[in-house]
């Protein structure tokens, strides 16, 4: 099969797999700023989300969160050579290790990072701003995608578009150094507590890695959905602030299940739809 189209498939079930949870993670993170809470939970954020919104509630920001899928690999592919030539300029030290799991591979990835961002925060925000909408179809400030990036443009302007910039940046580009960091930091105590390496020890260090590393960036995710959402516009230190005088410490990992649902459903979807398509 010809492979955009595989990577047009893949990509597509990568998005669509875990955006009922997406639409989850959103309201579970933004709920409570009037103290009224709607959701108990995950659970009953989908059944009520069904019931007031029709099963179509739940696929809310499908089409954004696609192209924004979509347009990732492009600009990753645009700026890698950008991003190995900037970092050979720092004139590191090279180090040779069979997992590429090295400081020149961490800038390169935050190098990267930046251009994925600033790509990605448009429809982001428009993903936000139509997931957050519960009124009928009637009566909400968006009929859809198009219609959401003409009226945020004509109230706004650019900048408005750009609403989370500064979250989406503090949330993905100290991603991989922070993974990479303490996939070092873990790898010593996996070894005295498991023994020799076997071939499923790297696999159980990337987990808690990944793991670690998430629920350090993930109140950054929380902030970008409290800016993107917010009736004013909010700088990155009135979101945190928005959120820890609301819920505290505790208000910055709302909808974490619901996030760690839909990433292993987007992740076992992009898989499988991966497999399928190799073995044809």
């Amino acid at each position: 099969m010809d492979e955009s189209l595989t990577g047009l498939m893949s990509m597509s079930c990568y998005a669509y797999a875990g955006l009922p949870h997406n639409v989850v993670k959103l309201r579970l993170q933004t709920q409570g700023g009037d103290r009224v809470y709607r959701y108990k939970g995950v659970t009953d954020a989908l059944v009520r989300i069904v019931k007031e919104e029709g099963i179509r509630g739940l696929g809310k920001g499908g089409t954004p969160n696609l192209a924004c899928c979509l347009l990732s690999n492009p600009v990753e592919n645009a700026v890698d050579g950008v991003s190995k030539n900037a970092v050979a300029t720092l004139q590191l030290r090279k180090v040779e290790r069979d997992d590429g799991m090295t400081l020149q591979a961490a800038l390169e990835a935050s190098f990267i990072s930046i251009f994925v961002s600033t790509v990605s925060t448009v429809f982001e925000n428009i993903t936000s701003k139509l997931q957050f909408q519960r009124q009928p179809l009637a009566q909400r400030d968006y009929r859809g995608p198009l219609d959401c990036i003409s009226k945020v443009f004509k109230r706004e302007g650019m900048t408005g578009l750009f609403r989370g910039y500064s979250s989406v940046l503090l949330r993905d580009v100290p991603a991989t150094p922070i993974f990479i960091g303490l996939y070092h930091a873990i790898s010593p105590i996996r070894e005295r507590t498991m023994g020799p390496e076997t071939l499923f020890t790297p696999i159980v260090t990337a987990t808690f890695a990944t793991a670690a590393s998430l629920a350090i960036l993930y109140p950054a995710d929380v902030v970008k959905a409290h800016m993107q959402t917010a009736s004013n516009p909010l700088t990155l230190r009135d979101g945190f602030r928005l959120v820890f005088a609301h819920h505290g410490l505790r208000g910055f990992y709302r909808g974490g299940a619901a996030a760690a649902i839909s990433g292993g459903m987007s992740i076992a979807a992009f898989a499988i739809t991966v497999g399928i398509v190799s073995n044809r």
